[in-house]
């Protein structure tokens, strides 16, 4: 992992006050400060130099995440170009997952659009999160037709198969067209 992959993956653990522990954790083992205990950890960081004493009651407090990650931002030396280009490049990446995604479920290959779909919701993207959703949820009321079209319920296997094909589920629209 880069240093700006790194840094971004704390900062966006330090977006919630509650990962206070998590965040200060990360910076430890950024320094190969492995201790059980968070307080040992920051001692070591003090009596070696990395912190000074101001500093070292900011960590253990762990109430301004703002002020740990713009220390640990400045102390690794990362750019604001840095974490820009990153952040370009991991657009890049999640928009590249979801044309691929759009035309692997146009050509009907589910397997291969969903496994970009997840790619990009990996990477954070609302957007292919709530595609996967839609698509679970397509696949339940699906199989929901099938079971109740089994039973011989066509009105509410018709119901089923209206909710997933208003989802985009082609195995559904197929079979409304039976009805």
């Amino acid at each position: 992992m880069t240093l700006v992959e790194e840094y971004r993956s704390i900062a966006k653990l330090a977006q919630d006050k509650e990962n206070a522990e998590v965040v200060i954790d990360a910076i430890l083992t950024h320094f190969d400060v492995d201790y059980d205990d968070m307080d040992l950890g920051i001692e070591w960081l003090y009596t070696t130099g990395v912190i000074d004493y101001k500093f070292r009651s900011v960590l253990y407090k762990g109430e301004d995440l703002d002020a740990i990650v713009a220390w640990f931002k400045a102390k690794v030396g990362v750019s604001d170009e840095e974490i820009a280009a990153a952040e370009a490049k991991e657009k890049q990446y999640v928009d590249g997952c979801l044309l691929l995604a759009k035309q692997y479920l146009g050509m009907g290959h589910v397997v291969c659009g969903t496994t970009y779909l997840e790619l990009a919701a990996a990477k954070g993207s609302a957007e292919a999160a709530a595609q996967l959703k839609d698509m679970q949820y397509a696949k339940n009321q699906c199989m929901l037709g099938e079971h109740y079209l089994a039973m011989g319920h066509k009105i509410c296997a018709k119901t089923y198969f209206e909710l997933a094909a208003a989802k985009g589920c082609p195995k559904a629209a197929a079979k409304l067209a039976e009805f």
